[in-house]
């Protein structure tokens, strides 16, 4: 969409998705290496997004105004994801941010200008000798 192409969506874009933002999972990476004990534990929203909705606000969002294209849906491809984010909680005391102030991001520059810096800032700091 930001070079102007239509998205493919692979089947009707009815099928749902447990997309989190890679701040969160970088966050919850960050948590488990100073986790006192080992486990493992899904890191997401637990909340369903349908491709179409998450088309329509990417469109919103970039200004994209033409249509997505639709293909065949592909094989073994399930209709319904989403993660439960409990064992998370309970491990590392993590939970996905808040999602209403990121989905009003303003303009398409946040889209692929924000979460790289963001990520990399939290790697450095936490990498970073303690003096």
């Amino acid at each position: 969409m930001l070079d102007g192409k239509a998205p493919t969506i692979f089947g009707d874009g009815k099928q749902t998705r447990d997309f989190v933002y890679v701040e969160d999972v970088a966050r919850a990476n960050l948590l488990a290496t100073t986790a006192p004990t080992s486990d493992m534990a899904n890191i997401g929203t637990g909340t369903e997004t349908a491709i179409n909705d998450l088309y329509r606000h990417l469109a919103q969002l970039t200004g994209f105004g033409a249509q997505p294209v639709y293909a065949s849906k592909r094989p073994g491809e399930v209709d319904r994801i989403a993660l439960d984010p409990t064992r998370a909680a309970r491990w590392l005391q993590w939970k996905p941010a808040d999602t209403s102030a990121r989905r009003s991001t303003p303009n398409r520059s946040g889209i692929s200008a924000h979460a790289i810096p963001t990520v990399t800032r939290a790697i450095v700091s936490r990498s970073s000798p303690r003096c």
